[in-house]
């Protein structure tokens, strides 16, 4: 199956928002217009991803799904949960990437279910400034199962991308929440805003490791003069690998990485928050 298919000092005053890196973050309204989408892996510069016009499109009923493929979606959000930090890639390339910490959470897990899907708070901030983050979301993790032009189910995982509901300093009073998910007591999934055009589609590539990408040029971005974003994302135990370029309407790359996507390094396994 084709894969279409991831400051308060003087130091930090230079910080940029296009240099930040996210996963699977979608246009923020608040300081950072900024979204994400992924162009193949070895793609050259200006090079966007194009949509497969094989992809397998028959989804199959929910309860035609083998109950050992549908395991893999826990085990995909098991690798997805925890605290991760680039600071190693920061030693190793300050010039181009900076120290970031990323924790991620599940929430709700009264809702949540291999049949229902996972919810995960996601943070990101500089390490200079742990209180203050950059980057605020809820990831919806589902599964679902499609069969390619041979008839073969094949499982197919999305993490769909929320922006928390309020204005920034509303959200800003979320921060923390991956430690303590009392701090979203009020917000309710329907409550969210969704990035349509910014889900990231991902396939199990072998044991403890997934690999996808948002689809085409429907996650938009107005940062740089882009039109559009993609992310490309790799999750495995050891930690996670992100790569977020904007594109403008001749498809010629404007913002992000150009010599690879973010690296965070799993620090500590995160718990389910009280």
């Amino acid at each position: 199956m084709n894969r279409n298919h991831f400051l308060a000092s003087l130091a930090l005053a230079s910080l940029t928002v296009s240099a930040l890196p996210s996963l699977c973050a979608a246009q923020d309204p608040r300081s950072h217009p900024t979204n994400d989408e992924p162009a193949p892996a070895n793609a050259p510069k200006g090079t966007p991803p194009s949509e497969d016009a094989n992809a397998p499109k028959g989804v199959l009923p929910r309860e035609e799904m083998p109950k050992e493929t549908r395991s893999n979606l826990q085990e995909l959000v098991d690798l997805m949960v925890g605290s991760f930090s680039s600071e190693k890639q920061h030693q190793e390339d300050a010039e181009n990437f900076f120290d970031i910490r990323l924790h991620m959470a599940p929430i709700w897990r009264d809702i949540s279910s291999d049949e229902k899907g996972y919810w995960l708070y996601v943070e990101q901030a500089v390490a200079a400034m742990p209180d203050k983050p950059y980057r605020q979301r809820v990831y919806h993790v589902t599964m679902e199962y499609v069969s390619d032009q041979s008839g073969t189910a094949t499982p197919v995982f999305k993490s769909a991308v929320y922006l928390l509901p309020g204005t920034p300093a509303d959200v800003l009073k979320f921060t923390g929440a991956w430690k303590d998910a009392t701090k979203l007591d009020g917000v309710t999934p329907d409550k969210l805003i969704p990035r349509d055009g910014c889900t990231v589609v991902m396939s199990r590539t072998g044991e403890g490791r997934f690999e996808g990408a948002t689809v085409g040029k429907g996650c938009p971005s107005e940062r740089g003069g882009a039109k559009y974003a993609t992310a490309e994302v790799h999750v495995n135990k050891d930690g996670l690998q992100t790569w977020d370029r904007g594109y403008n309407e001749k498809d010629e790359q404007v913002w992000g990485a150009e010599k690879g996507g973010y690296r965070f390094e799993r620090v500590e396994a995160a718990q389910s928050p009280k």
